[in-house]
């Protein structure tokens, strides 16, 4: 089962001590930083993603150009072989 916990190195390790031995994910946070759920990084990530690739010229495709391509891979499934 995942835990959250948050407070400094030194508190958690104190307190809880049933984490020794077990393997555990640790995200430094600077002081002035305010926590982030794992959504909220995944969400920061994808935006830096986005940004990288329309920085390099990637154009997305169009809402119509993704579904002509989902109907045009339906009907290959209709295709006899």
């Amino acid at each position: 089962m995942q835990q959250v916990m948050e407070g400094l190195w030194e508190e958690l390790a104190a307190q809880h001590t049933e984490l020794r031995g077990k393997r555990v994910r640790v995200i430094v946070l600077e002081e002035e930083e305010p926590s982030v759920s794992s959504l909220e990084c995944m969400f920061h990530a994808l935006e830096s993603i986005h940004a990288q690739l329309k920085d390099a010229g990637h154009m997305p495709p169009s809402d119509d150009e993704v579904l002509s391509r989902i109907e045009s891979e339906r009907r290959s499934w209709e295709e006899p072989t």
